[in-house]
């Protein structure tokens, strides 16, 4: 119940806090031209998909030599907790510099992931320190390619007072990092506000005070990034080398297949790689743009403004984001390279394909000449073989007439069979028009004897014209197939 109690009065602390600093309007607003209400309200209405229900922070903040705090996840009440005490404590030497290490929940869609921290929580962070609501809207949008954002805000003098800055970035294929700076000069505070920072660079910031150079953090997190894009380059480069030197059984369908496919998801992921650097490097232009309106801005609250106590003032982070655009341009000049020769082996790959297709191919056409050769030699002979069959078809044509008139039927008695009678056929010689006798030498001597009809020109008046006849028919016919045939294939060739 005292836990309980405590709890609302802190919150009821920071509310009153929240209002003090944001003034009237709650300091949202302020740029309308970018600023969407509805969005920003958006954020905290569908909390269930973007909120945890249990709050787990990563706190760090540290001013001049005296004070330093570490605390790891921290839920509502003791952050609360010690950003009430910080403000107890008053103000301390030089700046006072606080980070608060936000993380994704794992169990969640990509893009979409929820905070690992309430949504009361969140708004009253908001609230308190006045971050921006641009930033805020941008926390789940699920598209990567949001601007950078510097901003500054001057008091009634026309002196800048508050210098705010924020920005996103990838690191491989990892969740994406989200960054807030907001520079308070009047409150003589830096206050980070980071999401899904990796643990080495956690681990970093704890071992030295970074955080006390201007921009220094931020330059931290920019080298694990680039880091983190380097290693993707060499494990790219490690696939790529060995298809380079090993050789792909073309002839082999799975193998072929595998090794483009993966050579296909590198080209894409080198792409892909090499605009994820172009983007690292604008925004470390935008990094070092930033420094000199910090610069600008502190040369304006020289008296108020004093940053340091890490042992290294004297450095410029400037150089760091030099060298940090340098590494970029070079690994994006790799990965462009590594990306042509990636290109260059699927081209190489296809090729092969070709020629071993062309090849399959040549053997099949030269199949498919021999099948036609032999589809002709049979067509020349089935040609031949027809034209045999005409010939004797003509040929049964041409006798067929005079065997049907030559030809007659007699019937023949048999005694022992009557009344059985069989049908004699009798030849061209066995009409009625020749007579032939053969000489006997038995009983009674005849003579042979030969005897010719004085109608045998019968058989020539009926036979010719019926010849003729038959012959004209069958020329009829065949001429009448021949023009259907071609009737067909003028049809078909329309």
């Amino acid at each position: 119940m005292a836990s309980s109690t405590t709890a609302t009065a802190e919150s009821g602390a920071l509310s009153v806090a929240s209002r003090r600093l944001s003034g009237s309007d709650g300091g949202w607003g302020r740029r309308p031209e970018i600023e969407e209400k509805e969005r920003f309200e958006e954020v905290f209405k569908g909390e269930e998909g973007r909120f945890e229900k249990r709050s787990c922070v990563d706190y760090f903040e540290v001013g001049g030599r005296a004070r330093r705090v570490w605390e790891r996840g921290l839920d509502d009440e003791g952050l609360m907790e010690l950003l009430e005490r910080g403000d107890k404590e008053g103000s301390v030497e030089g700046v006072r510099v606080r980070a608060f290490f936000l993380k994704r929940s794992p169990d969640t869609p990509y893009i979409q992931k929820r905070l690992r921290i309430t949504s009361g929580l969140m708004h009253d962070i908001c609230s308190r320190f006045q971050i921006s609501k641009t930033f805020v809207e941008s926390l789940f949008d699920k598209q990567i390619w949001s601007g950078n954002g510097c901003f500054t805000q001057r008091n009634t003098e026309g002196r800048i007072t508050r210098l705010e800055l924020f920005y996103r970035g990838n690191s491989w294929w990892r969740d994406r990092t989200q960054v807030y700076v907001l520079h308070d000069f009047d409150e003589r505070s830096i206050t980070y506000l980071t999401v899904n920072c990796s643990e080495t660079a956690i681990k970093r910031i704890r071992e030295r005070d970074v955080v006390l150079r201007p921009f220094a953090l931020d330059a931290l997190l920019a080298d694990e990034a680039l880091k983190a894009w380097q290693d993707a380059i060499n494990h790219y480069r490690g696939r790529l080398i060995h298809y380079e030197y090993r050789d792909v059984d073309t002839d082999d369908k799975h193998a072929l297949a595998t090794a483009t496919n993966e050579l296909h998801g590198l080209t894409t992921n080198l792409h892909r790689v090499t605009e994820h650097l172009a983007d690292f490097r604008e925004r470390m232009e935008f990094l070092r743009d930033a420094l000199k309106t910090y610069y600008m801005v502190v040369g304006q609250n020289r008296e108020r403004w004093r940053l340091g106590g890490g042992g290294d003032e004297g450095l410029d982070v400037d150089e760091s984001l030099k060298f940090l655009i340098d590494g970029a341009k070079m690994g994006r000049r790799w990965a462009v390279n590594y990306l042509a020769r990636a290109t260059s082996l699927i081209n190489l790959m296809f090729h092969h394909c070709s020629q071993t297709d062309n090849k399959i191919f040549a053997a099949l056409t030269s199949t498919s000449v021999e099948i036609t050769r032999l589809t002709s030699t049979l067509g020349e002979e089935a040609q031949r073989d027809n034209s045999a069959v005409v010939t004797l078809s003509v040929l049964a044509m041409l006798f067929l007439p005079g065997t049907f008139v030559a030809v007659g039927q007699k019937a023949l008695k048999v005694p022992y069979l009557s009344p059985l009678t069989l049908d004699k056929t009798q030849g061209i010689f066995g009409m009625s028009f020749f007579s032939y006798t053969p000489a006997s030498n038995g009983t009674t001597m005849t003579k042979e004897s030969f005897s010719l009809s004085n109608k045998w020109w019968l058989y020539f008046a009926v036979t010719i014209p019926l010849t003729l006849a038959v012959f004209g028919v069958w020329d009829a016919w065949r001429r009448r197939r021949l023009r259907l045939r071609a009737r067909n294939k003028n049809r078909d060739v329309k």
